[in-house]
């Protein structure tokens, strides 16, 4: 039985040697990261459920700050001050203002490697699948359930495979092929699937 490449990494991080869409499996978590704007909730959600018990991993949790640079309001700077009393407190990784854009920096500083399984706050976590990870945004008690324990569990999502061929005409983009897609699976078309 041949795998997608969402089912070799669920089974891997899970070690069910076999799995199929619509399994649910306990995977371990490879990184887990939060932004300057969820952060915080889970941060006081983390501390509400576990004190100052320590994170399953600090070198596998990370926030990045990208949101509010600088702060315009005084909720915001509280926020990044939470934040960082956290990572004083846990020793995980800050990814302060000025270091770029919260996925692109995981990226850019080596912290998602291909087989990966990443959770984050923001609902662009997908676009690590570039690196051949399994990523996606999760709700705050997924994040803090998985910053303890080092683990989540998942649905295995059905894989939908698209071919693309031809040639792009002059001045259209792979931009231009992607709302394309969109347009044609619309914005919950492909809602708990994966795509190749």
């Amino acid at each position: 039985m041949s795998f997608t490449i969402v089912e070799k990494i669920l089974s891997k991080a899970s070690g069910e040697r076999s799995i199929s869409p619509g399994d649910k499996v306990w995977a371990k978590v490879d990184l887990v990261a939060m932004r300057d704007f969820g952060g915080p909730n889970v941060i006081l959600k983390y501390e509400k459920e576990f004190g100052n018990e320590p994170v399953f991993d600090p070198k596998k949790v990370a926030i990045t700050f990208d949101l509010h640079i600088p702060p315009r309001q005084i909720k915001e700077a509280e926020n990044q001050k939470i934040c960082r009393e956290f990572v004083r407190r846990q020793g995980v990784r800050l990814f302060d203002i000025n270091n770029g854009i919260g996925q692109h920096t995981l990226l850019e500083h080596g912290l998602v490697k291909p087989y990966d399984v990443i959770i984050g706050t923001d609902s662009h976590m997908n676009l690590l699948g570039v690196a051949q990870a399994f990523s996606t945004g999760v709700g705050i008690t997924d994040i803090v359930t998985a910053m303890r324990y080092g683990k989540l569990w998942y649905r295995v999502p059905e894989t939908v495979k698209i071919n693309i061929d031809g040639k792009l005409k002059e001045f259209v983009t792979p931009k231009d092929v992607i709302l394309s897609l969109v347009g044609y699976f619309k914005a919950d078309g492909l809602s708990y699937k994966a795509v190749e």
